[in-house]
């Protein structure tokens, strides 16, 4: 009699590939804190939300309590949309000044990555975002009970993974030689580290994908060129830097942010020379031979910091 095998993942449990979008980012509510935000650019408001569910379907939908004398329903009722993000554990900061408990000099936005969407503001901090359509609302106390139609989701893989692929699918194809790609991936994506890790496969993944399509642009004479740039001085940066895990902290409080003026440079400067592999600064291109030379001194300095972090909020 032959042996079998008794496998330990669920039997009828759906592909990853074909999981429903809505019903993954349900799952990541367990905390029940959003931040909804609407308006166009000059009309930017947001709030923090945490009464709300969503109801998966064809479309899927959100449904949430909204204050409605606050500002952002009359920028809902205004616009019929908003962009909800997802906050996660190091969120507390952004959550607090959308609440209104925390001061936020020069308005709710001052400091932070924004995008303006057709369905309002998008914070680029949070990893999860779901772009909503107001399809009704009922007077519910002293709230309205808003249900919005999700037309899409994204996450930070989407964006920095997906969004990198995509770009390159629709332009590698009308590229006359000698054509250049530059890809912009992150010190990160040489280093994983401590609280990155969604943004960290993300970044690895882009320096995957260009080595590969270096490999097969190079036959039709088209370059390509991945950077990792390290901390560069913008205001993300610097909203970042407040919010940071402590063990995140410890590890990068030793390095100086460059400017953006030099990631520019370092870009410009791969379409000319044609180098695969860009590191803006001479303090990146050490750290990227260090890893490859000695990777696992690197990760256990890496690790001796993070513990170090957690010693000292212990003894606090």
């Amino acid at each position: 009699m032959s042996g079998g095998w008794i496998h330990d993942e669920h039997p009828f449990a759906t592909p990853p590939d074909l999981r429903d979008p809505a019903r993954q980012l349900r799952g990541r509510l367990a905390s029940g804190i959003t931040v909804f935000t609407s308006g166009g650019p000059d009309h930017r408001t947001g709030l923090t939300v945490s009464s709300l569910l969503v109801a998966e379907g064809e479309p899927s939908r959100v449904v949430a309590l909204v204050g409605e004398a606050t500002d952002l329903w009359f920028a809902i009722e205004q616009s019929g949309s908003w962009v909800l993000h997802v906050l996660g554990e190091n969120d507390l900061e952004l959550s607090d000044r959308f609440a209104g408990l925390r001061p936020s000099p020069g308005g709710l936005f001052a400091g932070l990555g924004v995008d303006d969407t057709p369905w309002g503001p998008s914070i680029t901090r949070p990893n999860i975002r779901a772009y909503c359509r107001l399809e009704r609302s009922v007077e519910t106390g002293f709230h309205r009970l808003v249900t919005g139609v999700i037309d899409q989701i994204d996450s930070i893989i989407d964006i920095d993974l997906k969004g990198t692929i995509n770009v390159c699918k629709a332009f590698s194809p009308h590229l006359d030689p000698p054509g250049h790609i530059v890809n912009v991936s992150s010190m990160a994506g040489v280093i994983g580290l401590y609280g990155y890790t969604a943004y960290s496969a993300a970044k690895f993944g882009v320096w995957g994908f260009s080595e590969a399509l270096r490999m097969e642009l190079k036959t039709r004479d088209i370059g390509v060129s991945v950077v990792f740039p390290p901390d560069t001085d913008t205001p993300q940066l610097r909203f970042e830097n407040r919010t940071k895990p402590d063990e995140l902290r410890n590890i990068s409080k030793t390095i100086k942010p460059i400017p953006p003026e030099k990631v520019a440079q370092s870009i410009m400067g791969s379409i000319v020379s044609g180098e695969f592999l860009v590191f803006p600064d001479a303090s990146s291109r050490a750290t990227y031979h260090a890893n490859r030379i000695a990777g696992p001194i690197v990760r256990k300095f890496l690790d001796s910091k993070v513990k170090s972090s957690t010693r000292t909020e212990e003894g606090d």
